[in-house]
């Protein structure tokens, strides 16, 4: 799900039916439960993502310094890299462009903006039970 389907799926599920804040507030648990399942399925992609593209960066290092096998080079489809790096600083400038390793960073800043909305999101649930008791509160007077 992208994060402008999450946001709009947020927009309608906040809505709170001010004339029956009893049946809002006990909604709150499955509201929770919802977004938390959510949040925690993105968190651990992250995690995975994050750990890949090191692995990628570590395999492109080798790449691109010339250290890779024929074996490993035919297991990934890639032809040998034909200009061999002789300074860290020239294989790390090659690195920083790198159609691969800009795809996985632009996934993991897409996962961590869900991440963070997800937060987001989390506590605005967490402040509504407080929200709908000061309504209540508030109405009895």
């Amino acid at each position: 799900m992208k994060l402008e389907e999450l946001m709009a799926m947020w927009d309608e599920d906040s809505k709170i039916d001010w004339t029956a804040p009893g049946l809002a507030a006990i909604g709150i648990p499955k509201l929770h439960n919802k977004y938390l399942k959510s949040f925690t399925v993105d968190r651990m992609r992250l995690r995975r993502c994050e750990n890949d593209l090191r692995e990628l960066i570590n395999l492109k290092y080798r790449y691109y310094s010339g250290y890779l096998d024929q074996e490993e080079l035919n297991e990934h489809g890639w032809d040998q890299y034909k200009i061999k790096h002789k300074t860290k600083s020239g294989v790390e400038k090659t690195l920083e462009g790198d159609a691969d390793i800009l795809k996985m960073q632009d996934r993991i800043e897409q996962l961590e903006e869900r991440t963070k909305y997800l937060d987001a999101v989390m506590k605005q649930i967490s402040n509504s039970s407080f929200n709908i008791r000061a309504y209540i509160d508030w109405e009895k007077f």
